[in-house]
């Protein structure tokens, strides 16, 4: 799918979602920190955080731990001015856990600092949204999975705050995802969504999905 619009926007959902086993929101309070846009899963067991806005970085560090405290060795193999990309290999599916980028400042501003956000890792036949995007121009919303997925009559609701289904239809999907057609959707509003009919790659049980999200 092609992947557009704007992102990091599961802040109601899989982000928020996952920061509470830690008891903490997903961006610390410090003034000189970037915002994550979005954190996902690679294949090769890599993790790409995404920040919005332009970054610098200073001795820069990555520290990957679950919710027990355990802490994951790391080894940054990519990061430019928006974006860092880091190689965890023991890390395990199926858990929570926390990245704390360390040595990291919003472009042009003072002091570095860090930043945190969770991470949840899907198990074996788990179904887990893990990118969401809203395109204004053309009122389109596309959901990205973490992992291969394949559909059985695939339906999408997305509920406004009225709870009126605001998804007009389904555009396209495929193995990475798949994208809808809405009605517009208002900034700082909570909307609600439903996806049934999907299945991990391999598995033969079709799981119905259900999260919220704001922009």
């Amino acid at each position: 799918m092609t992947r557009k619009g704007i992102k990091g926007i599961v802040f109601a959902g899989t982000l928020l979602a996952a920061a509470m086993f830690f008891g903490a929101a997903p961006i610390p309070a410090e003034a000189k920190a970037p915002k994550v846009e979005s954190v996902e899963f690679e294949t090769g067991k890599r993790i790409d955080v995404d920040f919005k806005g332009k970054v610098q970085y200073n001795k820069v560090t990555v520290k990957v731990k679950d919710t027990s405290g355990k802490s994951y060795k790391t080894v940054i193999t990519e990061k430019d001015n928006d974006s860092i990309t880091v190689k965890v290999p023991t890390i395990k599916t199926g858990k929570d856990y926390r990245i704390t980028v360390s040595g990291i400042r919003r472009k042009g501003t003072g002091a570095y600092g860090k930043v945190t956000a969770p991470l949840r890792i899907a198990g074996k036949n788990e179904v887990l949204v893990e990118d969401l995007e809203y395109d204004r121009s053309d009122k389109e919303v596309s959901f990205d999975f973490q992992g291969s997925v394949k559909w059985k009559n695939a339906k999408v609701k997305i509920l406004d705050p009225a709870g009126k289904n605001v998804v007009i239809r389904i555009e396209e999907k495929d193995r990475e995802g798949i994208e809808v057609k809405v009605k517009k959707l208002t900034a700082g509003k909570k909307y609600s969504y439903t996806i049934t009919g999907v299945a991990r790659k391999g598995s033969s049980a079709y799981k119905k999905v259900t999260e919220t999200f704001h922009f």
